[in-house]
């Protein structure tokens, strides 16, 4: 595995990375049952790089990739590759439960599926951003992050797509939603050490201080209190 693009766990145990082997132009993943002690090789059969993945348990995952790759496991083990909705690369995909969720990539673009991934289907944007990130709350509340300070939201499962004033032009690449006590609470992460964080579903995002000027690349929360944010030079 010459570059690994994602981590996933769903409980202390069962994990997945997924990247590309560059040498020979094959598409990685990889599986733990022990915490990370020891990885195990999964078919792939793929050649474009994996990008993203999102899993609901320890049976059911989406992989996403180059050229609009889908990737399916129902038993954590073996891959199926789905129907593409778009030829565009993917770099995003979150799933709120065994059967919707959303995956979003280049110039815009957002594929949604709502019956476990038999089926995708490309949703109208506003924007030909490219969307580097996408997070999933539910079968109708989602949000996406991307180039250019673009964050869109969806409140009726991505039959409408709306822009979210941000206050940056920074590229974002990370974007994460968890509930709080004050309702569905936010993380936007990118150029320059930008944090953005919203308490209301992303009606309004104020500026965190993140202490450095690294491009930040990944956040996840547990929660509305304890998070983690990653980025480059470690």
């Amino acid at each position: 595995l010459d570059v690994a693009f994602a981590v996933t766990f769903v409980d202390a145990l069962n994990g997945w990375i997924s990247g590309v082997d560059f040498g020979t132009f094959t598409a990685r993943i990889l599986h733990t049952t022990d915490g990370g002690a020891t990885w195990t090789a999964q078919q792939a059969n793929n050649t474009n790089p994996l990008y993203a993945a999102s899993f609901i348990d320890a049976h059911t995952g989406w992989i996403v990739g180059g050229g609009g790759t889908l990737l399916h496991t129902a038993d954590g083990t073996t891959w199926q590759l789905e129907n593409p909705a778009t030829t565009n690369t993917l770099f995003g995909v979150s799933l709120s439960t065994a059967t919707d969720g959303f995956a979003a990539g280049d110039f815009g673009a957002i594929a949604h599926t709502s019956n476990g991934g038999t089926t995708w289907l490309e949703q109208s944007t506003p924007t030909t951003e490219t969307l580097w990130a996408v997070s999933s709350v539910s079968p109708q509340l989602a949000w996406a992050a991307g180039s250019s300070g673009t964050v869109l939201g969806t409140t009726d499962g991505g039959k409408g797509w709306h822009l979210q004033p941000v206050g940056t032009s920074a590229s974002l690449f990370g974007i994460k939603f968890v509930t709080s006590t004050t309702g569905w609470t936010g993380w936007a992460v990118g150029e320059g050490g930008t944090i953005l964080h919203t308490t209301d579903g992303g009606t309004s995002w104020q500026p965190q201080t993140s202490n450095v000027t690294q491009t930040l690349r990944g956040v996840s929360f547990i929660g509305g209190e304890n998070g983690w944010v990653v980025g480059d030079g470690g």
